[in-house]
Formats: structure tokens, C-alpha cells, sequence
């Protein structure tokens, strides 16, 4: 399966549902039409499915189809692409860090950290967090994890209509250790984006996200 061909179907069929160009309600063309529109293998096309309905975009109904869902009202949704935002930033990884390690008698936790630059100043500063059963046989390398996106290694340990995923944007005063890592000096304000991955079944965790930023570099503005 091609990885870099599925992030690009689910960002075109997104973007084209955030634009209004495919409306609630509309079904999308069956899978044997999008292998053909998208040259691609069937696996490649059922999981960009799998990971559309995860993420509310479509709501899959067996034996007739993927339909776009219709937006809820009475809720502001985000949807927030990290390796995008940086991609626009022109921000490039600087220093990347991994460890495993036991977490009670039964999981594993692999700890990412990441931290990015634009024109040698640090920006962002990750921490990615993956649980997993003892039973899990974990191979990756460093230079293997580098080349997986987020989404990749969290598929390694999980199927991605077994997941709901949770986002939230936290103002606070910046830990030293962050600090040090975004140039910015200890206790500054700063706000970060935290992202829950659950199971649905049984609520346990699955993953959680945190990414700061610097604030001189990325900020957010509300007005009503």
C-alpha cells in the first residue's frame, strides 16, 4: 500500500467537503470508481475510507456506500493537520528523540519528541505517546520511525474504527524543559494542542499528542 497516496486522497476528498464542493448527504463514487480516479490499490482506498469515517467526514453504511455526513450545529469542530501547519511554516525537523518503556504490568508506552525549526530558531517542540500491549513485538528503529508519519505508527498498535480521537487547544504558562526547547523563556505564556486518541469500547487511552509552539511564531486569534 502506497502511504503517501492515502494522506493525499484524504486530504482531497476533505478539502473538497470543507469547500462545499461534495455536500452533506452526497455519496461518494463506490471504491472501484476511486481506485480508478485515484490510481490506486484497494487496501489504499479502504483505508482512507476508515480513516474519513474516523475523523466525521463520511459515515459508511454496508452494502450501499460512503456518504458525507452533515456537519453538527451546536458544536465548532477543528480539524487540525500538524505536518501540514509546519509544512506551510517552512519549519524543518531539527532533533527527534525516541524511548520505550513500561507502563503497569500489562502495556508498553513508546515516547516521541520532536522538535522543529525555522531558519535555525525551534518553533514547536512534540511529544507524541503510543500505548501498547506487552505483547506487541516493537521493531522499529530510529530511522524507521522517521520516515512514519504519527497516523502510521499509531495504526502499527491500533485499527482506526476502534479509536475516537479528541482535540484541545490549552493556554498555559510554558514547563522550563519545553521552554528551553521553543526558545522562549520559562513560564511564558504559550498554548499548545493536545490531541486524545481513546478506544471506544473500553475509554482507555490509546495515544496522546501534545505539540507547543512558539509563540512569537504561531498564535490564535478569536473574535466574535
Amino acid at each position: 500500500m502506497d502511504t503517501k497516496l492515502y494522506k493525499q486522497i484524504i486530504k482531497d476528498i476533505s478539502d473538497k467537503i470543507i469547500s462545499g464542493e461534495l455536500r452533506p448527504g452526497s455519496r461518494l463514487p463506490s471504491e472501484n470508481e476511486l481506485m480508478d480516479i485515484y490510481n490506486a490499490s484497494k487496501s489504499t482506498i479502504e483505508k482512507s475510507m476508515m480513516i474519513l469515517a474516523h475523523e466525521g467526514y463520511i459515515m459508511t453504511i454496508p452494502r450501499k456506500g460512503n456518504y458525507i455526513t452533515r456537519p453538527a450545529l451546536d458544536h465548532f469542530s477543528l480539524h487540525y493537520r500538524e505536518d501540514e501547519l509546519l509544512s506551510n511554516m517552512f519549519a524543518g525537523l531539527n532533533d527527534f528523540d525516541f524511548s520505550i518503556a513500561p507502563v503497569g504490568s500489562e502495556l508498553q508506552s513508546l515516547v516521541i519528541k520532536k522538535t522543529f525549526d525555522v531558519d535555525k530558531k525551534n518553533i514547536c517542540y512534540a511529544i507524541k505517546q503510543y500505548f501498547f500491549e506487552n505483547t506487541n513485538d516493537f521493531r522499529l528503529n530510529k530511522n524507521q520511525l522517521l520516515t512514519k508519519s504519527d497516523l502510521d505508527i499509531l495504526l502499527l498498535f491500533n485499527k482506526p474504527l476502534e479509536l475516537q480521537k479528541q482535540i484541545t487547544l490549552v493556554a498555559d504558562f510554558c514547563p522550563e524543559k519545553v521552554a528551553e526547547k521553543i526558545d522562549i523563556a520559562p513560564h511564558s505564556a504559550v498554548f499548545f494542542i493536545e490531541i486524545l486518541f481513546t478506544h471506544r469500547k473500553t475509554l482507555t487511552e490509546a495515544a496522546r499528542f501534545k505539540t507547543y509552539f512558539n509563540p512569537h511564531y504561531l498564535h490564535l486569534n478569536f473574535s466574535t
